[in-house]
């Protein structure tokens, strides 16, 4: 079994990741990124799941208690994003992505391989997400602001 304080960063890292993208799914205006962090949000659910499962069958009670300054940080982040450059999506998806990639070099395979591998898939799933919204707002950026001129 792993050592309570690893398991601990674990279980935070995925309800932190999970609270991001509830808040990034009710703020973004692109529906393509809400279905995608839905999804993102589906599957960390599931792991976290699995992970207290895991625990729980060893007596151990794994379940993340979601504290009022976490939730708080994450609105301040999206509240951030959208006063100083309207950038929601980006700055909340790179902080889920910080946040489950620090958890990517602990030693999670006393848990088993699944969740080992589950847990480096979920990370990859936020950078993924993070860079494709950030390459697409860049892109949207340079893109001129009339689509079409017509000339006579």
């Amino acid at each position: 079994m792993l050592p309570p304080a690893a398991l601990g960063t674990i279980t935070r890292a995925l309800a932190g990741a999970l609270t991001g993208y509830a808040l990034c799914g009710r703020r973004t205006t692109d529906p393509t990124v809400a279905v995608a962090v839905n999804n993102a949000a589906a599957s960390a659910s599931a792991l976290l799941d699995a992970i207290v499962r895991e625990t729980a069958a060893h007596g151990v009670d794994a379940a993340p208690r979601t504290r009022m300054g976490d939730r708080l940080r994450w609105e301040w982040l999206a509240s951030t994003g959208s006063v100083m450059d309207g950038a929601v999506e980006m700055r909340i998806l790179t902080e889920c992505a910080r946040v489950l990639g620090e958890v990517v070099g602990l030693d999670v395979s006393p848990l088993g391989d699944a969740i080992a591998s589950r847990v480096r898939l979920a990370s990859a799933e936020a950078w993924s997400l993070a860079s494709a919204v950030t390459a697409g707002a860049r892109w949207r950026s340079e893109q001129p602001a009339v689509a079409f001129s017509y000339s006579t």
